[in-house]
């Protein structure tokens, strides 16, 4: 009795089991013909129920799906859709191929254009953490990324807005570019001042001439020598003194579609 229990259990299961796989191969057949109809926003839903339904799909099949899913997309000109599941598809297989035979060229440099900006963004991820590094200097380059680190190089004061210092950091922003542009702007004037010197030939007013000249390089030189100062302690503050960052918080990179259609590589910064 217990015997026949057992392989009872044993039929049901796998009955179960085969219902359960069945669907499957049917609906991508549906997808299929759906798709060679044209009628491109069937595919988008019956495409987005089974991945809903099914989490168990091979690599295979997904990527199956994926693919028809942004071939709808790109139809019918909704590149951000098809950008994303062409996206899910490298995430999914790094070295996916689509078939030249079943895909256009069109079709095919688009995608390889995105394989090419996911690879762009992933090689300039932050760098892992080395237990190996024991120094001050090594420790605290380790905790901030190197994109971090250029960032702050370019907007001084940007690794400590980051980091959740946001006085601190806007002010050692508009300090670093108060002294830049008042030594921009004394650089200027320092090279006016000294043309209209060399134009002097009134001996009377040579000496006045000078004076200007020579008040306005001082000046260049005092701003841009308390420019290099701040900014060099902004660089310090940040990285030997890192606070609780998140890179992603505020500079992201990824490819994206203009309005013209054209896949390109966004760059997103955030304050």
């Amino acid at each position: 009795m217990l015997r026949c229990y057992f392989f009872l259990n044993i039929l049901l299961l796998a009955c179960f089991l085969q219902v359960k796989a069945q669907p499957v191969p049917a609906e991508m057949d549906r997808l299929h013909e759906l798709f060679k109809d044209f009628r491109y926003q069937e595919v988008i839903h019956q495409a987005e129920e089974i991945l809903r339904k099914n989490q168990d799909l091979s690599k295979e099949e997904k990527s199956e799906i994926l693919r028809l899913l942004a071939l709808s997309y790109y139809s019918r000109q909704d590149m951000q859709g098809a950008l994303k599941n062409f996206s899910e598809i490298l995430s999914l297989d790094p070295h996916y191929r689509l078939d030249p035979l079943e895909n256009s060229p069109k079709i095919l440099a688009f995608f390889e254009e995105i394989r090419r900006q996911k690879k762009i963004a992933e090689s300039i991820a932050p760098p892992r953490q080395n237990d190996t590094l024991t120094t001050l200097l090594a420790d605290s380059v380790r905790q901030t990324s190197y994109k971090q680190m250029a960032l702050s190089f370019l907007l001084p004061g940007s690794g400590q807005i980051g980091g959740g210092e946001k006085t601190k950091g806007w002010l050692l922003l508009a300090g670093n570019f108060t002294l830049l542009g008042t030594a921009v702007y004394f650089d200027v004037e320092t090279n006016r001042l000294e043309d209209r010197y060399l134009q002097v030939t009134d001996i009377d007013k040579m000496a006045g001439a000078w004076e200007d000249y020579n008040k306005a390089y001082r000046n260049r030189n005092f701003f841009l020598t308390a420019f290099a100062v701040l900014w060099l302690y902004t660089q310090i503050d940040f990285i030997f003194h890192p606070a609780s960052f998140t890179y992603t918080e505020m500079i992201s990179c990824y490819p994206a579609i203009d309005r013209s259609g054209h896949t390109v590589f966004a760059i997103d910064v955030s304050l």
